[in-house]
Formats: structure tokens, C-alpha cells, sequence
């Protein structure tokens, strides 16, 4: 109950599952100033851990969900994750897919 998600890469490949999966009633959770891109999508959140739910300047792989991210950028991939965000390269760490 109230996790807090913040500051972390995860790149997952095609194909892949949800860069962030929030599952089990797990209420009150932040996302908040992370690149999650996933080759299922950003986020796999189940009906019971909606509650309390926030999150805001992300940059994810599906469009922002019920306005949990109103600053976010939208339907990111690897590459425009890397360019939209000074990153000079998409990182040998990310293309091995290891959360940073």
C-alpha cells in the first residue's frame, strides 16, 4: 500500500510483458518521472489496485489511462524515449532490458 515509482528506466522488447505491473490490491501507488516502455504496454494494473492511483511525467508505450498522466508523453518507443529526453543513446543497459 502506497508505493512510490519513481526515477527508473524499463525498456522491455517486443513481445514482452508491462514494463510496471501493479497487481494484488496494491492501492495508493505513485508513478511518477519514468521511462516505461513495454512490449505489452506501460502498466498492467488489476480492477482492485486502482485506488489511489496517481502518476505524472512519464513517458510511456500506451496512451496515458484516466488521466493519471496528465504531463506524460505518450506512445514512446525506445528510440523516442532516448531522443525526447536528452538521453544521448538508448543505453546498453536498456537494450539488455536491466531496470536502472
Amino acid at each position: 500500500m502506497g508505493h512510490l515509482h519513481e526515477n527508473n528506466t524499463i525498456v522491455q522488447g517486443t513481445g514482452a510483458q508491462p514494463a510496471l505491473s501493479i497487481l494484488d490490491g496494491s492501492t495508493g501507488t505513485r508513478v511518477r518521472d519514468n521511462i516505461l516502455v513495454g512490449g505489452a504496454g506501460s502498466f498492467h494494473i488489476d480492477g482492485r489496485s486502482y485506488g489511489g492511483l496517481s502518476g505524472d511525467w512519464n513517458v510511456v508505450s500506451g496512451p496515458a489511462g484516466a488521466g493519471y498522466d496528465r504531463h506524460s508523453i505518450v506512445n514512446a518507443t525506445p528510440a523516442s524515449a532516448a531522443a525526447n529526453h536528452g538521453i544521448a543513446g538508448v543505453s546498453a543497459s536498456i537494450r539488455r532490458r536491466v531496470r536502472l
